[in-house]
This record gives C-alpha cells, structure tokens and sequence, in this order.
C-alpha cells in the first residue's frame, strides 16, 4: 500500500531514478488532474495589515488522508474448482502361479572318480553266522589309503585296494554294533547294526602297535599246545566251529603293511551253546625277534560281560634284550580265563 503511494508521488513530480542514474528533464503533457474534489483557498483579511507585514492565514484542521491502491486477484477457470477424487492406497494382489510355489532344491555337486564313480565314501555292515559282522567299505576317489577301524575300543588299521575298496569280518563285541572308519585326512564314517546272537558268546581281545609280535592262546577243556583244543592264530578254526563243535575260534584283524599298524586278535567262544562244563585257560605270547627284542609294546586287553559290557585294561609288556631272539615269553594271568558251565 505504501509502496505504490510513494510511486505515485514521485511521477507526479516528473522525476524517475534508478540505480542512481540522474534525472530526467520533465516532458511536456497535459496538467495532471487532481484525484479528489477541489478546495477553494482560504480568504485573507488585509484591511489591518501594515505595510512590509505578511498575512496570518489560520487553517482549519484536515484530517489525513491515507492514499490506498486496490488491487484484485484474477478468477480462476471454473473447471480447477471441480473436485477429483484420489486413488485410495491399497496392498494389490499378485497372483503367483502354483509352478513357482515348489522350486526344486539345486542339484548336488559331487565329485567323481575317473570312472565316474562318486567319490564320497561307502561302509556297509551285516550279521552273519557266529556273531560275526561283514564289513565293506568303499572310497572310489581314495586308492591304497591307510584306514583305521573302530568298534567298542578295538581298533586296528587296513588299507584300500586300487579301487579305493576293502572289505573284511569283525567279531560284534555288543548286542548294538556301532563302526566307523577313520580316515588319514580326518574324514569319518560310520554304520550301527543289531546283532542280537552276541549275547551267546563270551570274546577276549587284544590288539596292539607296531609289528607282529603278540598273540593269544585258548586252551579249551584241558586241551595241550598242539592239541586240536588249541587256538591261536597258527591255527585260529572258523566261525562255523561254534556251531558244529560247539567249540571256539579266533579272529586275526588288522594289515601288517600300512604306515604305524595297529593289529588286534578275538577269541570267540560259544558259552550259551556249550552243553559241557569246563574251563578255557587264556594266555598272551609274546615273541622276541629283532624288532621287538628290548622293547615295550603297549597294548589293550578286551573282555565281553554277561551283561554285555566290555572290560578294558591298559599293558605294557616288556620284551626281552636281543639275546633272547627267538624265544616266546608266556604271559599268564592277563586275560581272565572262562569257566563254563553246562547248560
């Protein structure tokens, strides 16, 4: 408002300035005309006045007037007044086909022998006659490996063939036969079974590090060495004597000619089958030959319970110096000897 009277003002007075510029000369034109009614100046009396003296003009008091300039916005088309309404946010549905709902899983890499054979290990276990187990176990893509066979705390050592394979027999040591195979690298695989016919058998085990050098000996029934009651590894029977004979057997385990062997032997004898009474004398032979003579070999004893426990016991057996190579030491007292009774 005051901003356009004071504009108004300085046109009336033919100035413009801008930026400082100076003044333009006032052109010629018709006389502005005034924007309200004309006041008639006011009469002065000078019929008193001396000479050389001015005249008093008393003025009536005017109230200000405030210059105010109207200014009006411009009507907006009648359409921009119409009211539109706004989409409403909402969740859409997507629809996805039931195809996409079961994605199968990606396929399994798995690496494969030069036969295309898969090269992730394979142990299969079985229960035979005689509470025997029939071990096989499989690495397509692990040739001539060193292995280590664990079951019930009898271990021993085998190595695989050139197809990576091996397979042998293990006499169950409890009712719930659990194997597993061990690997040089740290792998480990492992199988169970039932073998319910154990609980008919008494077994003792021993086994071993290093060379062959221990053994154990049976003498069932008052049998002599030699004498067809004798079982050892020079004459360990087979399995099938248990339910022929009714007499026991011996089971040899481990390989001789891996890197650091661990060797074991089982004796096996039928107690819940035996219709006689009697006792099995049980021994530990030690020989002495150039590799053990001076020697300790440490070894671990195993025996099956009636409750189908398994007793286990620490050795260190002492071989004699190398004097004495050659000679067997007869460990007696080691291993608990069987008494049978009829049954």
């Amino acid at each position: 408002m005051t901003i356009a009277a004071t504009v108004f003002v300085a046109g009336a007075t033919g100035y413009y300035m801008e930026n400082g510029l100076a003044p333009i000369e006032k052109v010629d034109g018709p006389a502005p005309r005034p924007n309200g009614p004309s006041r008639a100046a006011p009469k002065v009396d000078t019929s008193d006045l001396k000479p050389g003296a001015r005249p008093t003009v008393k003025a009536r008091p005017v109230a200000p007037q405030t210059a105010s300039v109207k200014h009006s916005l411009p009507k907006p088309p009648s359409q921009a007044l119409i009211p539109v309404a706004l989409p409403v946010a909402g969740v859409a549905e997507i629809e996805i086909p039931e195809d996409t709902m079961n994605v199968p899983p990606a396929p399994t890499i798995t690496a494969l022998s030069g036969f295309d054979i898969s090269c992730e290990p394979v142990l299969a276990a079985s229960a035979t006659e005689g509470a025997m187990i029939e071990v096989s176990y499989a690495a397509a893509c692990n040739p001539g490996e060193r292995i280590i066979i664990s079951h019930a705390g009898l271990r021993f050592t085998q190595e695989t063939d050139e197809n990576g394979e091996v397979a042998f027999s293990l006499p169950a040591m409890t009712r719930a036969a659990m194997i597993s195979v061990e690997t040089r690298g740290g792998g480990k695989t492992t199988t169970s079974l039932a073998v319910p016919a154990v609980e008919d058998f008494d077994r003792v085990g021993l086994q071993w590090s290093g060379l062959d050098a221990l053994s154990i000996h049976a003498l069932e029934f008052g049998a002599e060495y030699g004498a067809p009651g004798h079982v050892s590894a020079l004459d360990p029977k087979a399995p099938q004597r248990s339910l022929v004979e009714s007499g026991g057997f011996l089971t040899r385990l481990g390989a001789l000619d891996v890197d650091s062997p661990i060797v074991a032997e089982v004796y096996s004898f039928p107690t819940g089958r035996i219709d006689r009474a009697g006792v099995v004398r049980l021994s530990i032979e030690a020989l002495v030959t150039p590799y053990t003579c001076g020697q300790t070999v440490n070894a671990e004893t195993f025996q099956t319970t009636r409750e189908g426990n398994v007793n286990r016991m620490n050795l260190a057996i002492e071989v004699p110096n190398c004097d004495a190579v050659g000679d067997i030491v007869v460990l007696k007292n080691l291993l608990r000897d069987l008494k049978i009774a009829q049954n």
